[in-house]
């Protein structure tokens, strides 16, 4: 059980249905989602409170792993932006919230009290699964050309789901994440907490299973996404993708598995997150055509 602010518990896996009755009256923002928070709590440093029915979340940055705090709900959203902001401050922490959900700050009675701005580098990326599945128009002509030219130089790969309980197939799965990580050559520390959380949300996805595409040369696994059907049946949510960048195109090909699969089970809506300001990151996501995003915020109280 969940403490009343001010008073925080690290994330256990049986906060899970208390987490999911709050942020389930709102969209899948990407944050607050359980699996999400639990995957990433690679250093148990996630801590929740409840405040006026409010799921209040201390967080570390996911680039700088400094810590900041936030939370998702639409009651008494003034009065919890003073008192979570007057903690902050109290702990030396940046007394501006982040990651603030744009329904909460609908809710605001007084902006005028309020240093308000949006966080577009945190804003979650919504794409249409029936319209990436169909790839028509000029719109997709460059995917379309990728996918068919990664079609006729390996004509031999192949697409299937991944049952991501097995033993064997989550050892695949940890191997490709590293080798990703060697070809990408990122810094060590965001390689090693990514690939933390990979193994975390395998570790435990007999609790929470998740959907799961992998591409096939042979017997190599060469490519995976791992997603997350939310309870509406409708959208769903992404957690990882990886794939071996030699083989080109993948990618492409990849999302466009990937999404076919989801169509099947009748998901409509992808949430891709954020791409936290990385320009590449940015570049990739737009190229999927986002049809909306999920708005997020920085908020102050003014002094």
């Amino acid at each position: 059980m969940l403490l009343p602010f001010p008073s925080f518990k690290a994330l256990e896996l049986h906060d899970r249905p208390q987490i999911e009755a709050i942020t389930g009256d709102f969209p899948n923002y990407s944050d607050f989602n359980f699996v999400s928070l639990w995957s990433w709590d690679t250093r148990g440093e996630i801590a929740a409170s409840v405040l006026h029915g409010n799921l209040v979340v201390k967080f570390t940055d996911y680039i700088t792993g400094e810590p900041l705090y936030s939370f998702i709900g639409t009651n008494e959203v003034d009065d919890t932006i003073k008192q979570v902001t007057a903690l902050a401050r109290q702990q030396g922490i940046s007394d501006a919230l982040e990651l603030i959900p744009e329904e909460a700050i609908t809710k605001i009675e007084n902006p005028e009290d309020f240093e308000i701005a949006e966080d577009p580098n945190n804003f979650d990326y919504i794409i249409s699964v029936d319209s990436f599945t169909a790839l028509q128009g000029q719109e997709y002509e460059a995917k379309r050309k990728a996918i068919n030219q990664f079609k006729r130089a390996y004509p031999h790969v192949v697409s299937r789901p991944l049952d991501i309980k097995d033993e064997e197939t989550q050892t695949k799965i940890i191997g490709l994440a590293q080798l990703w990580v060697e070809l990408k050559g990122h810094e060590a520390l965001e390689a090693e907490n990514e690939l933390k959380a990979i193994e975390r949300l395998l570790q435990y996805s007999y609790i929470f299973p998740p959907q799961g595409v992998g591409i096939y040369d042979g017997d190599k696994l060469i490519a995976f996404s791992i997603d997350e059907i939310m309870p509406d049946g409708i959208n769903a949510l992404g957690h990882f993708q990886k794939a071996d960048s030699r083989y080109k195109g993948i990618f492409p090909f990849l999302q466009k598995e990937n999404l076919s699969e989801l169509q099947k089970k009748g998901v409509q809506r992808l949430n891709i997150e954020q791409d936290l300001g990385l320009e590449s990151l940015r570049r990739s996501k737009i190229q999927l055509r986002p049809i909306e995003y999920h708005k997020k915020y920085f908020v102050a109280v003014k002094h």
